[in-house]
């Protein structure tokens, strides 16, 4: 071990280190856990293990892997350190010992293992995993074998498993909330709290009951107290205190800002390690005095801080005026290549997004928007790249979709979500032209109209849009559509007779996603019937025009055309629109041919494909559509060249483009390598987090956060962060601040679908001495062959490789999902060997399994419980096919009978609720029947007279809560059980330009009476009953049981 620690103190020596002077703080030091005898620190720091003296100084660097290891714990002897790391692309435990040396693997799942303690014998370390729970606490020996539940059921969210020193006690965390440890403030019904299980107990206790978060619980060195973080005084985290037994709650520290996270205490000594403020600290628990570890940790990056990527994605590009040029945004940078490829040129060079580009009417300039310095503003430059950017507008909201109008004397944008702007191309001028409900980000492009005297816009109204045609010269506006559907991206005609634009006339296009998008065309002006008859008479009309012929020719006209002036008359819209498009498919982006203003090509998936099709306005051929380059994948961007022969596009993230008279399709490559460098990186996707929110998050308040001033603060710390993972982990932490639900930022993401954990639909018993068969679930892999193995059959063999107790499973458990499994079991009833062929499931489809096996068994519950005069349906979120199944069962299970169970517990929300709330409420007003056959009442299945219960809980959240709400603002019947969870925001999602994305809380939910569902603190039931953790560990179902005395009652009146 001696001879690691020295290569190492060697290799220093020939490589470039950064040392921090002893004032300089070690911004990014993560996850501190203090030694037993509270004399050495362990840490992560640029995604590796470290030890430094609880002093603090020169640490010592333990791992060195280009994965991220993080969130190390010692063993009780102080001699070994285990962590975690994605080494493998997921969480896995690792153990190293504590004084250097080759880490080696103890987990093998493709879940998210994580190292939370060892037990005081040192044999066995607790983890939290989520194999086969939303979150369970296992035990697996240090030497190595199959990992042990100590906590698991499907319904547990249980973190942070730390063992008594006795060794007679587990104490853990229980709460969804964990998951969100960055959030502050939360108060609600699923607040994270602290339980304690004794050894040889089957329940749990309660350490102590409060509706405020508590995190990183660790026991006092003699076991009496238990120390942990909360934010319960003024929103700040700090270390708490209670006794065992639940009394005498102290406050240890008393910092009035920046939170304490990530809670270590050692052992055999009253000291506390945790980070705050982007550093290590330490605590002496008896008196609360506190201080920063000054630590130097001098280490060789793992990565260049600088590095090049080539051939990124295209994300939008222009045709120059001139057919000559394309401009191109790839990673927010702006290429200027020759519609022929080749030679490309950056003329941006920045670490920001550059977005939305045009070009001038001289194809020589272009213009673009940049969020440099965390403002999104309105930006030329030659598109040679020899000149600095010229600054157009100084906004302090968002600008969006600029475009030059055809004359190229003016720039139209959206500012905000409210207003449509103006301004000359030098960036003078700059006026508000129209002020609405445009929308911003969530609205849709305006459109010049080729006069360039009007701009065609939707406006939202009643959460749908319609299209107005402005004035650019005074500001009046024309109603172009006006109904109840959703109207969008509107496109003149270049004859200026009509427009095309997409409407939605079969459903609503949020919150329900539903219906279809087709093209329409309005005519500006009433149009004359046309009969065959006259274009027939037309033919012998020849004749009587020879002398206006002839006098033509001696006075010929001029050469010069009319300028264009578009009219309106809109005597009737309905009766001057008319459908081009009405296929199976959606249409969501179309062009119309320059060369005729008769051909219309649109991208659809009529044929479950989306590729490019086409149809004409004329009158024979309106309604015939024939696909068009079916071979070019998902094309979006399409733009015409200037004379209609060509359609240039995006597939793939390449620009190409089709020539239409030979059906031809060509990809335009160019040159676009990025030199990226990671700070400014860091800094762009903080800013674009940062005013993003700013400018769309649903409070205006932000729910009373300062929080250009948070995001300030973070700001500091990005010159030393290191690793993707703690910039993530920081940015959540801003984020927390705003106390918000369905928020978040995350990376990129994405595993191979090779080496995934192979389940079979066992749940295995692991004993001393074999492997067995604990339970076999139903419709699984193993379940079809249930007359050959069954529970208490040992595991022989895995593919012909034998088995013992001490293998771990799920190293030899581990492939792809599409290829045969050989299980050979000794069949206890047989006392003879069984071999089964079975295609292995994911670990999520087995969670099916379970999920499926529960709501069976709650059927059957209530159908004991009722003498089956009562249905009962389960929904576990708010999507669509949530929703059919639900009416499925509403109509086959729930109509027949006397009334209805609705469980919206442990429900993750979607976007039905409507849907849901119609058909609990859909009335019966009549009946028909035809002579001799049974009667059918109207509506068909209506169910608004029969008696429903709804099972609410703490994990109902987002549009189950909505649905909850709306059922008892209804006053549709009886709500059991506990407070929803208080998580209730409609959200999107945007996503970073490294492939990463974060949520963006936008639309927010009232009551009638104005209260916020977010903050109001969740829905409350009309009966309050609470499911514990102990009925969740036993499958007791109090809130059920209430709910049936409930509805048999109603069902009796």
């Amino acid at each position: 071990m001696k001879k690691n620690m020295l290569l190492f103190v060697l290799a220093a020596l020939f490589f470039s280190v950064v040392h921090l002077s002893a004032t300089e703080k070690l911004i990014g030091a993560r996850h501190p856990a203090i030694s037993p005898n509270g004399k050495t620190i362990a840490f992560s720091y640029m995604g590796d293990i470290w030890i430094v003296p609880s002093t603090g100084g020169r640490a010592i660097q333990l791992t060195n892997h280009k994965a991220y290891d993080g969130k190390p714990i010692w063993s009780p002897d102080g001699k070994w350190i285990a962590f975690t790391s994605d080494r493998t692309d997921n969480e896995d435990i690792f153990l190293i010992p504590a004084d250097g040396g080759i880490p080696r693997q103890v987990t093998f799942h493709t879940g998210s293992d994580i190292a939370t303690d060892f037990s005081p014998d040192g044999k066995w370390i607790i983890f939290r995993s989520n194999r086969s729970s939303r979150a369970g606490l296992f035990k697996i020996p240090v030497v190595g074998g199959n990992a042990i539940p100590i906590l698991d059921n499907y319904w547990t969210w249980v973190y942070h498993g730390k063992m008594s020193s006795d060794g007679k006690s587990i104490s853990f965390l229980s709460g969804m909330e964990n998951s969100f440890w960055w959030r502050r403030g939360y108060r609600g019904s699923n607040t994270t709290k602290i339980w304690i299980k004794k050894e040889g107990e089957k329940t749990a206790q309660l350490a102590f009951a409060d509706s405020c978060n508590s995190f990183w619980q660790n026991w006092s060195p003699d076991a009496t107290q238990i120390f942990f973080v909360s934010d319960r005084v003024n929103g700040v985290k700090n270390i708490w205190s209670i006794r065992r037994d639940g009394t005498d709650l102290q406050q240890v520290t008393n910092f009035s800002d920046k939170d304490i996270t990530f809670l270590s205490v050692a052992r055999t000594t009253p000291l506390a390690v945790y980070e705050r403020n982007f550093q290590i600290w330490l605590t002496d628990l008896k008196t609360g005095a506190s201080h920063a570890v000054v630590i130097d940790a001098p280490a060789e990056e793992k990565e260049n801080r600088t590095f090049r990527l080539k051939n990124e994605s295209v994300s939008e590009f222009r045709l120059s005026p001139d057919g000559k040029k394309i401009a191109a945004v790839v990673r927010g940078e702006i290429f200027i290549t020759s519609t022929e490829g080749g030679y490309a040129r950056n003329i941006t060079n920045s670490p920001w997004r550059e977005r939305d580009i045009f070009w001038d009417k001289d194809s020589r300039r272009v213009f673009f928007v940049s969020d440099k310095n965390a403002q999104p503003n309105l930006y030329s430059t030659a598109a040679t790249g020899s000149e600095k950017w010229i600054q157009l507008t100084h906004a302090k909201d968002d600008v969006l979709s600029p475009a030059l109008s055809p004359d190229g004397k003016w720039i139209a944008y959206f500012y905000g979500k409210r207003e449509l702007r103006l301004m000359r191309t030098d960036g003078k001028q700059n006026h508000l032209l129209m002020e609405a409900d445009f929308g911003g980000r969530f609205g849709d492009d305006f459109i010049w109209a080729p006069d360039s005297r009007f701009i065609a816009a939707p406006i939202q109204r009643f959460g749908q849009s319609d299209i107005v045609a402005v004035n650019i010269s005074n500001g009046k506006t024309t109603t172009l559509t006006n109904t109840a559907y959703d109207e969008s991206t509107p496109l003149w005609s270049q004859n200026g007779k009509f427009l095309l634009f997409l409407s939605n006339r079969y459903g609503h296009s949020f919150p329900e996603f539903t219906g279809k998008w087709d093209i329409y065309q309005l005519y500006f002006e009433p149009q004359k019937p046309k009969f065959d008859e006259d274009k027939f008479e037309k033919l012998f009309a020849v004749s009587k025009n020879k002398q206006s012929e002839s006098k033509e020719k001696k006075n010929p006209k001029s050469d010069d055309k009319k300028p264009l002036k578009i009219k309106f008359q809109l005597d009737d819209i309905d009766q001057q629109t008319r459908s081009v498009t009405n296929t199976l498919g959606n249409e969501r982006s179309y062009l119309l041919s320059p060369a005729d203003t008769n051909t219309v090509y649109f991208v659809s998936n009529i044929d479950g494909k989306s590729h490019l099709w086409k149809t004409e306005l004329k009158e024979k051929k309106r309604g015939k559509y024939e696909p068009f380059m079916a071979q070019v994948k998902n094309p979006r961007g399409l733009q015409f060249d200037k004379k209609g022969e060509k359609i240039y596009l995006l597939s793939g993230g390449k620009i190409g483009f089709i020539d239409i008279a030979k059906k031809k399709y060509e990809t335009i490559s160019f040159g676009r390598e990025l030199k990226i460098d990671k700070t400014a990186d860091y800094e762009q996707m903080l800013a674009e987090l940062y005013y993003t929110l700013q400018f769309y998050y649903y409070d205006q308040t932000h729910h009373h956060t300062d929080w250009q001033n948070v995001y300030q603060r973070f700001r500091t710390v990005l010159k030393q962060v290191r690793q993707d993972q703690d910039f993530y982990d920081y940015a959540n932490q801003m984020i927390g601040f705003l106390n918000s639900s369905h928020t978040g930022i995350y990376g990129p993401g994405g595993r191979s679908n090779e080496d995934r954990s192979l389940h079979v639909g066992i749940v295995w018993q692991f004993e001393p001495d074999r492997i067995t068969i604990k339970k076999i679930l139903k419709k699984s892999p193993v379940y079809f062959h249930r007359d050959s193995v069954q529970a208490g059959d040992q595991l022989i063999a895995v593919n012909g490789k034998p088995v013992a107790a001490k293998t771990n499973l799920w190293k030899i458990l581990k492939g792809k999902m599409d290829q045969r499994l050989r299980l050979t079991f000794r069949s206890k009833k047989k006392n003879a060997l069984v071999t089964v062929a079975v295609k292995p499931i994911s670990a999520s489809a087995e969670s099916g399994l379970r999920l499926e096996e529960w709501i069976n068994s709650r059927k059957e519950i209530v159908k004991n419980n009722t003498n089956d005069r009562i249905a009962y349906i389960y929904m576990r979120a708010m999507g669509w096919g949530d929703l059919s199944r639900f009416l499925k069962e509403l109509e086959r299970d729930a109509v027949p009978r006397k009334g209805l169970i609705l469980d919206l517990r442990y429900n993750f929300g979607g976007n039905v609720h409507d849907r849901v709330l119609q058909a609990l409420t859909k009335p019966t007003y009549a009946k028909w029947k035809i002579r001799g056959l049974s009667e059918t009442p109207q509506s068909t299945f209506g169910f608004a007279t029969k008696p429903v219960v709804l099972l609410t809980n703490e994990v109902t959240l987002s549009d189950g809560e909505m649905t909850s709400n709306g059922f008892k603002t209804l006053k549709r019947g009886t709500i059991v059980g506990n407070t929803t969870y208080g998580w209730l925001i409609f959200t999107t999602s945007v996503r970073l330009m490294n492939g990463g994305s974060f949520r963006l809380p936008f639309w927010g939910c009232y009551t009638l009476d104005g209260q916020d569902l977010e903050t109001q603190g969740g829905v409350k039931p009309d009966i309050f009953v609470i499911n514990d953790l102990n009925d969740i560990l036993s499958d007791r179902d109090p809130q059920l049981e209430k709910a049936i005395e409930v509805i048999n009652k109603l069902i009796q009146k």
